[in-house]
């Protein structure tokens, strides 16, 4: 198995985000498996889902196949488009 960081990293991470004031914790009540080619990512879409999420920011080109879908509506956008976003609110 190749590691992407050192031991114990994950779980020092975990905790900053459990007690920090700043996240908000979302229970998932469907799972909607709307990502057929690459099914671990619908635990990101169901969450949006789930937490009525403004935009889900990805450039993970298998959420391509949530565009099309009506319903559930999750406005899928690159990172980049959100930072043009947010940059053009600021001003």
């Amino acid at each position: 198995m190749h590691e992407h960081a050192a031991p114990g990293v994950a779980e020092i991470v975990m905790e900053i985000f459990i007690e920090s004031p700043d996240v908000i914790t979302q229970k998932v009540y469907y799972n909607w498996n709307a990502i057929l080619i690459d099914t671990d990512d619908n635990k990101f879409f169901d969450i949006a889902v789930a937490a009525d999420v403004d935009y889900l920011v990805t450039n993970d080109r298998y959420f391509d196949v949530v565009k099309e879908i009506s319903f559930p509506k999750i406005n899928i956008i690159t990172a980049e488009a959100f930072l043009n976003l947010l940059l053009r609110n600021n001003t």
